[in-house]
Order: C-alpha cells, then structure tokens, then sequence
C-alpha cells in the first residue's frame, strides 16, 4: 500500500465556500494526445469513473459559484477581465498544447 495523502479540500465551516485540490479534475475529460513516439503526455484516465468524479465536481463548483452576488461594475469591465483578452503563450513546441500561461 502506497503513504497516505490529501488530493481534495473544503472548508468544514459551510459559511465559505473554499475548495481545493491537487489535482486537475478538468485533465480526463478535456486532455488527449500522444507525443510522437506514441506515448501518451501523461498517465491520465480517461475512465467512466474518472469523467464522473471530474464533472460531479465541476457541477459542484458552479452551484457554489452560482450563489455568489460579487458582480463587475460595468459590462466593459467584465470584458476587459476575461482571459481570452490575452495571447496563450506555449513554453514548448515538445509539450502538449494545453501547457499554456496567458499574459
């Protein structure tokens, strides 16, 4: 048997919504590919319980995410805050493209 870990966190107090993890639930549904020598880019699983857990907690979030009453001042605000606004830089042309910081 492998050590004993925390992969995932909620805050006890149900006052905060405060999560966490250390792990990317998004990969096993979004994150396919094969380098050239036909390896996978990582060890990810694609299973039927994999996607289930990954989107339980996508549905999880957003329900949380849903109740929140911060809005932006503005409709332009809002605009000029969302992340399509910058250029996705690769830091690689050997890595997959999902390696990607936006600037």
């Amino acid at each position: 048997a492998g050590k004993n870990f925390v992969s995932t966190i909620e805050a006890k107090d149900d006052k905060y919504a405060i999560f966490g993890t250390q792990w990317h639930p998004e990969k096993c549904q979004f994150e396919w590919g094969l380098s050239e020598d036909g390896t996978p880019y990582e060890a990810t699983s694609h299973s039927v319980h994999a996607v289930t857990t990954s989107q339980h907690l996508a549905n999880t979030l957003v329900s949380y995410a849903r109740q929140s009453t911060h809005k932006f001042k503005t409709p332009a605000a809002e605009q000029a805050a969302l992340f399509k606004n910058y250029e996705p830089f690769t830091h690689s042309a050997s890595k997959p493209e999902f390696e990607q910081t936006y600037y």
